[in-house]
Formats: structure tokens, sequence, C-alpha cells
């Protein structure tokens, strides 16, 4: 029974190189189109004043950023750790940063928001360049 099974697992009909480079050009293909989701939400949200137009417009936008940035974060793992980590990072620090602002909007607290949305589409600039790079 042993030698059968190292008979048939030793031939190869090259299948499995085939579907290797399928997958690996499918999620090329996701890991591209998620760097423009994000390109696009990111213009969205640097767009937004938050000190003049307060939280409510803040948190739209910031909405789908955080959708798109965590996709192609977990799309670019593999090849952008430390970009995609610094993302997920900044997400956190908005996510907070606008909780603060909603329960006491205050100028400092907006300004605490809008400086880290600033940094948040300056990282996630960052790392939607250096993907579509490989695109």
């Amino acid at each position: 029974m042993l030698a059968t099974c190292v008979v048939t697992g030793c031939s190869d009909d090259g299948s499995s190189s085939a579907s290797s480079t399928s997958s690996t050009s499918a999620s090329a293909t996701a890991v591209c189109e998620s760097a423009d989701q994000l390109r696009s939400s990111l213009a969205t949200l640097g767009d937004v004043q938050v000190v003049q137009q307060g939280t409510d417009a803040a948190k739209q936008a910031f909405a789908t950023v955080k959708k798109d940035a965590q996709q192609l974060a977990d799309d670019a793992q593999d090849q952008f750790s430390d970009q995609a980590d610094a993302v997920r990072s900044d997400v956190d620090d908005v996510q907070s940063a606008l909780d603060a602002a909603v329960k006491d909007p205050s100028a400092a607290g907006l300004q605490a928001l809008a400086a880290g949305v600033g940094t948040l589409v300056t990282d996630g600039q960052t790392l939607v360049d250096d993907v579509e790079k490989t695109c």
C-alpha cells in the first residue's frame, strides 16, 4: 500500500504550479484593487475639514477608510508588513481620537483628530504608492 501511495504521489501533471501562478496573479490583482480603493477613500478623508465640518463628516469618511485600509493591510501584509502595521495603528489612533472628539467636541479634541487623520492619510498614501509600484 505504501508503494502505491509513493508512486501515485510522485506523478506531477504540472497543475499545482499552474494553480499557484493563477492564485498569485489573483492575489496581486486583489492587492492592486485594494490600493485603488484606499487611495480614493483617503482622498475623501483628506478633504474633510474636521475643525470646520465636525465629527459627523469625519465619521462618514473614516468608516470607508477604515474598511479599505483593513482590506489593503490584509491583502498586502506579506509584502508590506511594516507599512500595513503602521496603517493599522493609525486607524486605531484615529478611531480613539474620533471617539474622544465625539464625547468632547472641543477645539483641542478636533485638532487631535485632524492630526491623526493627517498621519493616517500620509501613511496610507505611502502604503498605496509602494503597493502600486508592484501593480
